[in-house]
This record gives C-alpha cells, sequence and structure tokens, in this order.
C-alpha cells in the first residue's frame, strides 16, 4: 500500500476523510517508520485501521 510520499492529496470517490489527535511521541514514530518503509503517516494508519478491524471481526 504505498501512497504518495511527496504530500498529493489521495482523496478519491468513494474515500472519507478522517481527523485524530495523537500524541507528538505516537506521531514522531510513526513518521520514522513511514520513511522507513517508504509509506505516508495515512498509509499506516489506514493499515492499522485494516488490522484492527479484522482482528475484531475475528473475535466476534
Amino acid at each position: 500500500m504505498k501512497g504518495n510520499i511527496h504530500g498529493g492529496k489521495q482523496l478519491g470517490n468513494g474515500k472519507k476523510r478522517l481527523t485524530l489527535f495523537i500524541s507528538e511521541d505516537v506521531h514522531t514514530k510513526m513518521l520514522e517508520c513511514a520513511k522507513e518503509k517508504q509509506l505516508t503517516v495515512s498509509d499506516i494508519t489506514r493499515i492499522a485501521v485494516k488490522e484492527y478491524l479484522t482482528r475484531e471481526a475475528g473475535e466476534a
């Protein structure tokens, strides 16, 4: 899931915007991880949400 690492907007049809607040420490860790994996922070957020929903659906 490689996103636009140059800051371009990717909001398209069928997508919804999500805004959240995280600590500076968590944001720094996300930036480091994103840079290492050549992803965006948004990519990492999408991956984390999908994994959470998959895990929760499996436990239901």
